[in-house]
């Protein structure tokens, strides 16, 4: 997995997670990353049933509309697209606690029937 923000200049922060995406695996997968004002470097985690997968610094983006937002695609054509599914994106507009995560992750593996860990 690859995870990346871009600041105003067009810069972009980013990291690659250790592999952690499986044929056939149902999986909760979550980013969270720390705020500040735009443009500031922040760390982000991404984690994968509630296990930190990968982690690193990255941009506070701007306030602004962008023309390109990716959710299963890279931004290096030469990577591929993802060739899964997503069920649901859920936006906080603040981390949650380790508690408050652990109830999204029973949420959505209740309501999607997912045999996750």
């Amino acid at each position: 997995l690859q995870y990346f923000t871009t600041n105003g200049g067009g810069s972009y922060g980013w990291f690659g997670t250790d592999a952690a995406l499986a044929d056939g695996e149902a999986a909760v997968y979550g980013v969270v990353q720390g705020g500040g004002v735009a443009d500031a470097t922040v760390t982000a985690t991404v984690s994968k049933n509630g296990q930190a997968v990968g982690g690193g610094p990255v941009y506070v983006p701007p306030v602004a509309t962008r023309a390109s937002n990716y959710l299963g695609r890279s931004y290096w054509g030469s990577d591929g697209y993802f060739q899964g599914d997503i069920a649901e994106v859920i936006l906080y507009d603040r981390a949650l606690s380790p508690d408050e995560q652990a109830l999204v992750h029973a949420y959505l593996a209740e309501k999607y029937e997912l045999d996750v860990e």
